[in-house]
C-alpha cells in the first residue's frame, strides 16, 4: 500500500482478514508478540486511494464495528465527501436543535448550559459553541451536544454553529442577560 500498489494491497488485506476477521489492536502473533492489526481499515484506505469509495467506505464502516479508530474516522470523512460531491448533492445546512424553550434567556446562574443537537443528511463535521469548537472525532449525521459556560454578568449573544462535509453552514444565536445583582433601594430622609 505504501509503494502505491493498492490492487494488490487490497489482496493481501483481503486473505489476511479472511485468517482473523477482526480489526484490533494489540493482536497476538505469536508467544508474547502482539502487533496492531487492522486489515479492513487498511483495506478501506487502499480502496479509497485506488478510486474505489463504495468499497472504502464499507471496509471502513466495517473496521469502526470492529474497533474504532481515529484514522478509519478520518478516511471514512474523506470517502462521504467525495460520495457526496459525486453524486451531486446539494451542500445544504445543518439543522440545529436546541433544547432551550427560548431564544432569550435571563438567569441568575453562574454558568449556563447549551444542549442539542445538530443533524444534516450530508454529515455534520463541526459544531461550535461560543467560538470553542466541540471535540469530534469524526463526522455524523447527528451530533449531540452539551456546553456549559460560565458567564459573567450582562448580556451575552452565544453563537452555536455547525457545519457538514460539504461545507454547508448553520449558525444559531441564543442571549443570555446573566443578572445576579439584585434591585436597589434607596431611602431619603
Amino acid at each position: 500500500a505504501e509503494g502505491a500498489f493498492y490492487s494488490e494491497a487490497i489482496d493481501d488485506f483481503r486473505r489476511a482478514a479472511a485468517q482473523r476477521e477482526a480489526d484490533q489492536r494489540t493482536a497476538r502473533t505469536y508467544g508474547m508478540h502482539f502487533v496492531d492489526y487492522f486489515p479492513h481499515r487498511e483495506m478501506g484506505i487502499a480502496h479509497y486511494l485506488a478510486g474505489d469509495p463504495e468499497a472504502a467506505r464499507k471496509e471502513l464502516e466495517l473496521s469502526l464495528t470492529q474497533f474504532p479508530s481515529a484514522k478509519a474516522k478520518f478516511y471514512l470523512d474523506l470517502v462521504r465527501k467525495g460520495i457526496l460531491r459525486q453524486s451531486g448533492v446539494e451542500k445544504g445546512a445543518p439543522v440545529i436543535r436546541l433544547a432551550l424553550k427560548e431564544e432569550e434567556i435571563w438567569t441568575r446562574e453562574d454558568f449556563v448550559v447549551i444542549e442539542g443537537s445538530a443533524e444534516d443528511e450530508r454529515f455534520v463535521s463541526v459544531v461550535r459553541i461560543g467560538g470553542v469548537d466541540l471535540f469530534l472525532d469524526g463526522s455524523d449525521k447527528r451530533i449531540p451536544f452539551t456546553r456549559k459556560l460560565p458567564l459573567p454578568q450582562g448580556r451575552h449573544l452565544v453563537e452555536i454553529d455547525a457545519a457538514n462535509l460539504l461545507g454547508g453552514k448553520a449558525s444559531h444565536t441564543v442571549i443570555f442577560h446573566v443578572d445576579r445583582v439584585g434591585p436597589m433601594i434607596a431611602l431619603k430622609p
